[in-house]
């Protein structure tokens, strides 16, 4: 897969936060899409492609939960995700459940995404995730 460097945003509802997201990578040519809840059953690949339609073949699992914790996905950075993750140090956005596309998680959806790295962010720090 051939992708620009692209983060996937969900439920930032803080116009502020979601605005220092946006502002960072428009500086650095990283594209930002923001993933609607009807989008939750895709597979996590096809949501960085280009095109906001469905991809043939792939097969769009019926979601029948979703989520309202901020999250994070990111794909193709490089060496620009220490930039951003230092940047949103620096700019106190805190995003607990961030993760980048891997061979692994590409074909699963958002929400089986989002419940592995919310129980490793429990787990990593022994307390369930603020809100």
């Amino acid at each position: 897969m051939s992708v620009k460097p692209t983060i996937l945003i969900y439920n930032f509802t803080d116009r502020k936060r979601k605005n220092k997201i946006q502002a960072f990578c428009g500086m650095h040519g990283i594209r930002v899409k923001m993933v609607a809840k009807e989008d939750y059953g895709r597979a996590i690949r096809t949501l960085f492609e280009a095109s906001s339609e469905v991809p043939d073949g792939d097969c769009k699992q019926e979601v029948l939960e979703s989520f309202d914790d901020e999250m994070l996905v990111i794909c193709q950075l490089g060496r620009q995700m220490d930039l951003l993750l230092n940047y949103l140090r620096k700019e106190r956005v805190y995003i607990p459940l961030k993760a980048v596309l891997t061979p692994v998680n590409q074909e699963w959806n958002s929400v089986r995404l989002y419940h592995e790295i919310k129980s490793e962010h429990e787990q990593m720090t022994g307390q369930p995730l603020k809100k």
